[in-house]
């Protein structure tokens, strides 16, 4: 970009490449165009000489006084200026260069549009803080489970956001007519919008949102909803301004989410892309968390089918050993699970069928499904002949990888085949004569021999079922139908009413719910089953006969299960438990037609049971059968049992003979009575229902149906509400328990290895804060110290679960090594692995332990060193006289540098016993009370003396404390020893701090210098004579200094690390321990 300028006289100038240029080029001066290029031009929308000559405010009158006094200051300074610009008239960015022209009253001004640029930046700006929005709302509900707390996450989320008043999500339900809104966010504690609203209340604005297109209102007074309703979800809020981004899925309007706004508000398109990309996202959150609902939900219906299947169910792997068994199979065969499960299957098969079983375990293999008869060896030796029905089971890339088995226990039917003939003979006599009878009656007609096989069926049979069944056991059909007992609960193999006709009893309006195989549908049967006797009143068979009841079953529970939803739908907010068992009680009186009834509820402490709730009874009841023990009455018995007790008659019922009861029951007008146990899904009992009537009567089937059903209810609300409770309480247990705790107590999380939660006890021992502790791993942290055994004992807990007794040394915030006895519980929080790990602090236990030992080496040297004193030293002074005459003689002059070594020698080996002799422990010493700073005062001229040698510096930090008992001439040997050793750690233009305090009731004397620290390897044997690490020491000065400390009831205690080591003396203070003669 070229601008040049010539000019001879004031006003006369001449420009080169200004039209050249693809900006705007201006030459002002006073106020004045002088000229400009094309570009200025155009962009103002005059010709050239239309703007030359005319002032600034001429186009621009408005144009504020503090651009002048800009240009001005430029033309004064002479100095040149850029800046960006925003023209509000043609709504464009410029990148403005201003600049004088040497005069004064002139300057030239060149800008070149931005504007693009602005827009890149604008969206690349946009385009980061979506990236972050999205990873933030992805990060918070990534770890929900629960679709309420998702959709409130998200929509927190999008309220922080977008800065709006009010987010919701709602869901469009009863096939897109009604908006349900389970929950709403507003930020300042405002009213929430929640229910269920018509979807034709808002009017034709809903038909843009069921078209895929999001409904926009950027400000109005009014609002277009036509019902009162909806009108007040919009407007008491207040509601001016509003985004709605609706959900189509698989063609399907599903849900909304909105943002709205109290005032007037211009939706962006950065905004509407944020609550799209939001919806999504959150739609998606809230499907999963359905699903894995629904899949738990599953889950725990399959297990309890195979658990409490009539039949035996094996699961083999890939190679035929036995993964799985259930409880049938375990009572079948006689064998405990443990020593079934990894054995192959053909073990347990009969010699004679071995090979059969591998030839079919091979057509498994090749995915065929087997159905075959098979002897199993009973752990007793016996034979047990079982129906075996296998499939093969395959992994999710279609890969063998095992079969499922289900058997039943034929060998009843085995051993009565033996009869079939002559029974089948007998009864096809007469089966054509009852042939034409049966076929013609409406109902179900079954016959069947006395080992279960189906001899003849009727019509009915075969148009409900789709088949005769005859020649196949009734044990068979029934197990390959999907039949329940009245109150939905899976009907065991041997409640079949055919089967217990066969066992001589007689079944009487049997109500079961079938699935028919013709129509695919669940279908309620009322049954009656009697045994077939011949003339000596032996069973040869059995007939039953079943009614489709269904369309009177579904018009009979249609009206209770209104009123029973209605209780239902009241107890899952509702906490009063006796009210709500009120209205269970109340239904149970009305569709049995009793006379009065109550509610009793198992105290688990006394085994006892207690009236919750009842009606009809006056005070006299109620006051005896205020706490009911086991066996006593009705409800007793019933508790005693486990199991429902009906009393048709109380003056005929021995429960009742010859007890108080009796009488109560009469006055009370209670003729008969029934006792109903409340039992949990997990089958322990927790109350008891009971109904009574004035007159003698024995309850329906379908009445008792009814109270099973209405029992099961009140159990898991009583379950329920237990369970909560028990929560409570554990939670607060564990809290105390868990923040009060005198050890460390730490939560980590399995899968990542990273804190959970700690315990102030951690804090306080290790020096972090919670803060910096949650979220990090250990290592991260840097409080392990052995990372090869932190990893190691980490795979000890992941195989075996936990891990006892393990110590170990931690690092603490500070550098301090601390020693823990950690003891270590896997368990499951919340749905993941986590492990607690309870440590001690046996950091001072670990030292007293190293303490005493010292102490007693101590006392074991002071005892040596007086025996070495005697016995080396007096021989050596002989020595060293001989030496000395000697080396006087005129013989030895030439030699006399050898002796005054050996002197020498001998004076060195004197002097380590003089000081050995020092470490006695039963040293005399003459203890008297002395001011340490007195005594660290006197010495430091010959410590500094050393010091000014070795080119170090020595600091004192004396605090005057009380005085000390001391021998001062041991603790100067003491304080020079510890300056020696200091000094011997550090090297020039080091600094020896000595200093004295009063802490905790005892005089401390400690010398810190500046070295590298005390080697790991010799830190557990400090105070050990002779241990040194320098290159001529005796390594007897820190052991004279431990025996002084000794002889002084004093202790040493030390701090080191790489910045350098601190010994610290504890001395008692002199008015605590007097030595002998000062009291």
């Amino acid at each position: 970009m070229l601008l040049v300028i010539f000019g001879k006289t004031r006003g006369e100038v001449l420009f080169c490449g200004l039209e050249t240029l693809d900006s705007i080029g201006l030459w002002i001066m006073q106020n004045t165009y002088l000229d400009v290029n094309s570009v200025t031009a155009k962009i103002m929308g005059l010709a050239k000489h239309e703007i030359v000559g005319k002032k600034v405010t001429d186009f621009y009158p408005d144009i504020e006084t503090e651009w002048f006094i800009k240009y001005g200051e430029i033309v004064k300074t002479g100095k040149f200026e850029t800046f960006e610009l925003f023209d509000v008239s043609t709504g464009c960015w410029y990148n403005v260069l201003a600049l004088p022209l040497g005069d004064q009253d002139r300057f030239a001004i060149m800008a070149t549009d931005i504007t693009k640029r602005k827009e890149m930046e604008v969206e690349l700006r946009k385009s980061k803080e979506r990236q972050a929005f999205q990873l933030k709302l992805s990060d918070m509900l990534r770890p929900l489970s629960d679709a309420k707390e998702i959709k409130r996450t998200a929509a927190q989320v999008v309220c922080e956001h977008l800065g709006v008043d009010r987010v919701l999500y709602n869901e469009i339900t009863d096939n897109g007519s009604t908006i349900h809104i389970e929950d709403s966010y507003v930020p300042c504690g405002a009213r929430k919008i929640t229910g269920d609203f018509p979807v034709s209340s808002f009017g034709a604005a809903m038909d843009v949102l069921r078209r895929g297109e999001p409904l926009i209102v950027e400000g109005q007074t009014t609002t277009p909803l036509k019902q009162p309703p909806a009108r007040e979800a919009g407007t008491s809020p207040g509601v001016y301004a509003s985004m709605t981004v609706p959900l189509i899925k698989e063609g399907r309007w599903v849900a909304n989410f909105g943002v709205l706004q109290s005032s007037p508000r211009k939706w962006t398109d950065y905004e509407l892309a944020i609550l799209k990309d939001a919806a999504q996202r959150t739609w998606k959150a809230v499907e999963r968390a359905k699903t894995e609902q629904a899949l738990r939900a599953s889950e725990e219906k399959f297990r309890g089918f195979i658990e409490t299947a009539g039949e035996g169910i094996v699961e083999c792997d890939a190679e035929g050993r036995i993964v799985f068994v259930n409880q049938q199979t375990v009572d079948m065969l006689g064998y405990t699970q443990d020593e079934l499960l990894g054995r192959f299957s053909w073990d347990y098969v009969a010699e004679d069928q071995v090979e059969q079983s591998r030839a079919d375990r091979k057509r498994l293999n090749a995915g065929h499904n087997i159905a075959r008869e098979y002897k199993l060896r009973h752990k007793d030796g016996s034979l047990v002949w079982t129906q075996c029905n296998t499939t093969p089971l395959y992994d999710a890339r279609g890969q063998y990888q095992g079969s499922l088995t289900m058997h039943a226990d034929i060998s009843e039917r085995k051993q009565m085949e033996e009869d079939k003939q002559r029974l089948l003979n007998a009864v096809r006599m007469e089966r054509d004569s009852l042939s034409a009878l049966v076929n013609n009656i409406p109902d179900e007609v079954w016959f069947v021999d006395s080992s279960g096989k189906i001899t003849m069926t009727n019509q009915s049979v075969q148009e409900a079922f789709g088949a005769s069944y005859l020649g196949i056991n009734m044990v068979e059909v029934a197990a390959s139908l999907e039949i329940y007992r009245a109150d939905g609960s899976p009907r065991p193999l041997d409640e079949c009413f055919t089967l217990r006709a066969l066992k001589g009893e007689k079944v009487v309006n049997l109500v079961e719910i079938i699935r028919t195989p013709v129509d695919n549908e669940l279908k309620y049967r009322q049954s009656n089953a009697a045994p077939v006797r011949d003339v000596n009143g032996t069973i040869i068979g059995a007939v039953s006969i079943a009614r489709d009841i269904t369309e009177l079953k579904q018009a009979e529970q249609g009206y209770a299960m209104s009123r029973l939803d209605k209780i239902s739908t009241s107890y899952v907010n509702n906490s009063d438990l006796p009210a709500i068992l009120g209205d269970i009680l109340e239904l149970a009186i009305d569709f049995t037609g009793a006379d009065m009834g109550n509610i009793q509820l198992l105290e688990a402490e006394s085994g006892s049971l207690r009236i919750m709730a009842y009606r009809g009874f006056k005070q006299p009841f109620l006051d005896y059968f205020a706490v009911v023990e086991q066996e006593t009455g009705c409800s007793g018995t019933a508790l005693q049992r486990g199991e429902r007790v009906i009393v048709e008659d109380v003056t005929r019922s021995p429960i009742f003979a010859g007890t108080p009861a009796l009488e109560v029951m009469l006055q009370a007008g209670a003729r008969a009575v029934q006792s109903t146990p409340l039992i949990s899904r997990s089958g322990i009992i927790v109350g008891m229902l009971s109904t009574y009537l004035r007159s003698p009567h024995r309850p329906k089937e379908q009445d008792l149906q009814l109270v099973d059903l209405l029992a099961h209810q009140a159990a898991d609300l009583i379950e329920r509400m237990r369970a909560e409770e028990a929560l409570r309480h554990s939670e607060e247990r564990f809290s105390k328990i868990f923040n009060n705790n005198p050890d460390i107590i730490v939560i980590i999380d399995m899968a990542t290895d990273r804190f959970v939660d700690i315990n102030p006890k951690y804090t306080e021992v290790l020096g972090y804060t919670r803060a910096e502790v949650l979220g990090r791993t250990p290592l991260e942290l840097g409080c392990i110290t052995d990372e090869q055994q932190y990893e190691q004992r980490k795979q000890e807990i992941h195989q075996s679960g936990f891990l006892k007794n393990h110590e170990t040394v931690l690092r603490s915030k500070a550098g301090q090594l601390i020693n823990v006895l950690f003891a270590i519980e896997v368990v499951e929080i919340d749905g993941r692995q986590q492990r607690i790990s309870i440590a001690k602090d046996v950091t001072k236990e670990k030292m007293m332990e190293a303490e005493m030992a010292r102490l007693d080496r101590l006392s074991l040297i002071g005892e040596m060193a007086a025996g070495i004193g005697h016995e080396i030293r007096n021989p050596l002074t002989a020595v060293r006289g001989f030496l000395q005459l000697l080396g006087k003689k005129p013989q030895y002059a030439g030699d006399r540098a050898y002796f005054d070594l050996m002197i020498e020698e001998v004076d060195q080996a004197n002097g380590i016993i003089t000081e050995y002799l020092n470490m006695d422990s039963d040293k005399p010493v003459n203890l008297q009370p002395h001011l340490l700073d007195q005594v660290v005062r006197a010495l430091l001229p010959v410590i500094m003396s050393e010091a000014n040698l070795r080119e170090m510096d020595v600091k004192l930090d004396l605090n005057s404390p009380p005085e000390a008992a001391v021998d001062v001439n041991e603790i100067r040997q003491l304080i020079l020893n510890m300056s020696r050793n200091a000094m011997d750690a550090m090297s020039p233009r080091g600094t020896l701090t000595i200093g004295t305090r009063q802490e905790a009731g005892e005089v401390i004397l400690y010398l810190k210098d500046e070295g590298t620290g005390l080697p790991p390897e010799i830190i557990d044997r400090l105070g050990t004579p002779f241990l040194t690490t320098k290159d001529h020491g005796t390594g007897l000065g820190l052991a004279v200094c431990y025996s002084i400390a000794a002889r002084h009831n004093a202790r040493i205690d030390y701090e080191t690390g790489t910045e350098g080591t601190t010994f610290c003396l504890h001395f008692p203070v002199a008015s605590e321990q007097r030595p002998p003669g000062m009291e």
